[in-house]
């Protein structure tokens, strides 16, 4: 993975965006037990800050990290597409450079694994990390599809 590619720190607020930016193969911090001192201090070590918290946007601001405010009510392609608009992300998924939604570990594939019930092969990927295994299947047609819905939000009206 490149070292160019933005690192970003999500707080609580955005959990569902965390796992979306991990897909899309960027190292992202999230955790529901860090304070925010501790979320300031990832962000003054290099990592973007992405929050909802007007006064945690502030604090951090005021201290010189990046720091960007996620207005709250944006669905997942709205706030994709915002971090599309800053130059920050780009929308597509290259699953070689995927990470796990859950713990932010790299994935390695694995070889081919058959579906029991459906019979079928599925592309398949571990986590390094937590082992955790994941597969291009349904699922993966509902990510792009919320993807491209944030493409269209990008290229369009801010």
């Amino acid at each position: 993975m490149s070292s160019d590619r933005p690192r970003f720190i999500v707080d609580t607020m955005l959990g569902k965006l965390a796992r979306y930016l991990r897909i899309l193969g960027y190292d992202t911090k999230y955790s529901t037990e860090l304070r925010d001192e501790e979320i300031i201090n990832e962000c003054l070590l290099g990592r973007i800050l992405l929050t909802s918290d007007k006064q945690l946007h502030l604090s951090a601001s005021t201290r010189k990290c990046v720091a960007i405010h996620i207005p709250s009510g944006l669905q997942i392609p709205e706030m994709l597409a915002l971090l599309a608009r800053e130059g920050l992300v780009e929308l597509s998924i290259d699953i070689t450079k995927s990470r796990c939604p859950i713990c932010n570990g790299e994935l390695k594939r694995e070889p081919d694994k058959a579906n029991s019930h459906l019979g079928r092969r599925y592309e398949t990927y571990i986590c390094r990390r937590c082992g955790n295994i994941y597969w291009i299947g349904k699922h993966w047609r509902t990510m792009l599809r919320i993807i491209n819905e944030a493409k269209k939000h990008a290229s369009g009206p801010s």
